[in-house]
């Protein structure tokens, strides 16, 4: 007989491979082992071995952990009442195999919810009244919603509902509590710093009626919450950023000193401009997430896209936000999408070598290289954000995808109430702060003045 091999032993005992991490280490000669930087991956599936005896691991963002069936909020479950119920009584009893139906968190709010039919109900506490079945004490007609009669055995589910709640923060809370990505991979911290610091009035009242994929509702979050998150392989953390100026220091790179001779490339997407975008919001009734539902709608028409010299007619974009309360919201998601839409969306790949391995999502780069000339063909120095990263060569070569970045300039924050005036201010201060400028757009002492954001 053939004597048998590692890994056909190890593929036999190890049918599934939920849970199982993939840890890649890469350094220079001569590097300590400890001094390695590592990447985990969740370990997506192996094929082989083949014929050879080789085996091919493939790893994946933990995120992919919210798609789909695997991460609902809230969850599917099996409740159904005991009884027949009228318009008025506040105390319900129902069938459960599963108490955490009943206890468990699905949101952020004062009372948990549940929807019977097209009704809501809060309840303040449960009691078992024998094993399975429990009465709840509930407030009928919950949320704008109107107390109907039920019939015995009606389907009851939980509802997700975030009172009030920073909407970067009903991303967090769905990430931690509703996914296997849980909070050990999150950067706390840095979900924190951020959305403190640059979304804390961005509310939201929002109640998620039937489950949904966390996924999904992540896509909507962040659009709406105007932020990003990824997967950091390297900080094996989740971390988030808002859709904001940067901060300190932009990085440089150059055909000279930094880019890989002859890999760059630009392409174009026409396809994804925009010259309006709508956003539906103020809900009546909170069960339901289509335009025909939402009392306010706001929106603005880039009317100089539509010229036939530009593009010669309307691109829309139309948002149904129940993450959205406010006219400032929502005028602020208009804003930012138009800015980055409203001209021919491009997209930057450069080749990197190991000294810039470290630029990673998130970090925006100014570029200065020959094939990114103004309309005499001078080279011209552009703001790039970067919005994926792959290694070419393993430990040598990396590749940065880029995308056309508009919030150039200086861009004003507000100042502590003991801040000195500009011209006594160190270099810091008037990085993170706000002084008025002059009529003609500058400071004192010849400084550009201040954007607001």
């Amino acid at each position: 007989l053939p004597s048998r091999t590692f890994w056909a032993v190890w593929a036999a005992r190890n049918a599934f491979f939920g849970g199982m991490e993939l840890v890649i280490y890469d350094g220079f000669e001569g590097q300590a082992f400890s001094e390695y930087r590592q990447r985990l991956y969740a370990v997506d599936k192996v094929d082989g071995p083949n014929g050879n005896g080789q085996v091919t691991i493939s790893g994946v963002s933990p995120l992919v952990q919210a798609e789909g069936k695997r991460s609902l909020f809230p969850a599917a479950m099996d409740v159904r009442l005991v009884s027949a119920i009228d318009a008025a009584q506040t105390t319900i009893r129902v069938l459960t195999n599963d108490e955490t139906n009943l206890s468990r968190s699905f949101g952020i709010s004062d009372h948990p919810g549940i929807i019977i039919g097209s009704e809501i109900m809060l309840y303040s506490g449960y009691s078992e009244i024998e094993p399975g079945i429990y009465d709840l004490t509930v407030s009928r007609g919950a949320l704008r919603t109107v107390a109907e009669t039920a019939a015995v055995d009606a389907r009851v589910q939980r509802i997700g509902y975030f009172q009030n709640v920073p909407t970067w923060r009903a991303g967090k809370y769905l990430l931690e509590e509703h996914t296997p990505v849980g909070a050990a991979l999150i950067d706390g911290p840095n979900w924190e710093g951020e959305g403190d610091t640059y979304l804390p009035t961005f509310l939201s009242d929002t109640v998620i009626p039937t489950p949904t994929p966390v996924f999904d509702l992540m896509g909507e979050i962040c659009q709406q919450g105007m932020f990003f998150c990824w997967w950091d392989e390297y900080a094996q953390k989740v971390k988030m950023q808002a859709v904001r100026p940067p901060r300190g220091a932009v990085t440089q790179l150059d055909g000279v000193s930094h880019l890989v001779a002859d890999q760059s490339s630009v392409t174009r997407e026409p396809q994804s401009t925009l010259t309006r975008v709508f956003v539906y919001y103020g809900a009546q009734d909170v069960t339901k997430n289509d335009k025909a539902n939402f009392l306010v709608v706001d929106g603005t028409i880039e009317a100089d896209g539509e010229d036939p010299r530009a593009g010669g007619e309307a691109r829309t974009l139309e948002i149904t936000a129940r993450w959205v309360n406010t006219t400032a919201h929502a005028q602020q998601i208009i804003t930012r999408i138009l800015s980055r839409y409203r001209d021919v969306p491009r997209f930057l790949t450069v080749q990197v070598t190991s000294k810039d391995r470290a630029i990673t999502i998130g970090n925006v780069c100014d570029v200065t290289q020959r094939n990114i000339v103004d309309t005499e063909g001078r080279v011209k120095s552009s703001r790039w954000q970067v919005v994926s990263w792959e290694e070419v060569k393993m430990g040598e070569i990396y590749a940065l995808d880029l995308q056309t970045y508009e919030l150039i300039g200086r861009y004003a924050f507000i100042t502590a109430n003991d801040a000195p005036d500009y011209l006594s201010a160190t270099e810091e201060q008037r990085a993170n702060g706000c002084w008025l400028c002059g009529p003609d757009g500058l400071m004192s002492n010849g400084d550009p003045g201040y954007k607001l954001q």
